[in-house]
């Protein structure tokens, strides 16, 4: 059950633009911004930079929503992982990429440019940091600096979020909880703290 609940809809007004969007895209909102709703600007400039770090600049957003799920589940969120397996599904990443990313090491739906990336997403969200001068080799076989500095801003951003939901015991909603049931339950995910 979650530490704090989220704000009701009445509280919520002055966020209906913003929120209306997400709906729209999304097919809800998520309870994470509505309990960081308490503190609009709070709520203002994370929702500014995962907007920005969620834009395709010259990395691919299926590359980028991968590495969320790595990096999300180095941390244990299972929130993320939830939100970023629904919205993987709105930008039409392959089910089986999502079934098998945590194989991206062998599995053959995944190229050498993927893998150097997913690498770095998993190393980068450990806790020490496992991040050494080889994932920068390899990353830049493939990619120039300002898409390395893209994918780390992205990682980044999960690690905020993954603390924030985690602390939380964010309520997941029910759209990320079926996707996440059909496409992650083989790679061990549960509900666990995010469940009512």
């Amino acid at each position: 059950m979650a530490h704090m609940q989220p704000l009701k809809d009445e509280e919520l007004e002055p966020f209906k633009p913003m929120f209306g969007a997400m709906e729209n895209i999304m097919g809800f909102v998520p309870n994470s911004l509505k309990t960081m709703a308490r503190k609009p600007k709070i709520m203002q400039l994370f929702s500014e930079l995962a907007l920005e770090t969620g834009q395709t600049d010259e990395m691919s957003r299926e590359l980028k929503y991968l590495a969320g799920i790595i990096a999300s589940n180095v941390s244990g969120c299972h929130y993320c992982q939830a939100h970023l397996a629904a919205t993987s599904s709105i930008e039409n990443v392959a089910d089986a990429k999502v079934e098998q990313v945590w194989l991206f090491e062998t599995s053959e739906l995944f190229s050498e440019a993927e893998r150097a990336a997913l690498r770095f997403a998993r190393d980068a969200a450990m806790q020490p940091n496992a991040i050494n001068k080889q994932h920068f080799q390899d990353l830049y076989e493939h990619y120039n600096e300002g898409q390395v500095v893209e994918l780390l801003a992205l990682i980044c951003m999960f690690r905020w979020l993954n603390c924030w939901n985690d602390t939380m015991a964010t309520e997941l909603e029910a759209i990320p909880l079926e996707r996440a049931k059909t496409v992650l339950s083989d790679q061990g995910w549960e509900i666990g703290k995010h469940g009512q």
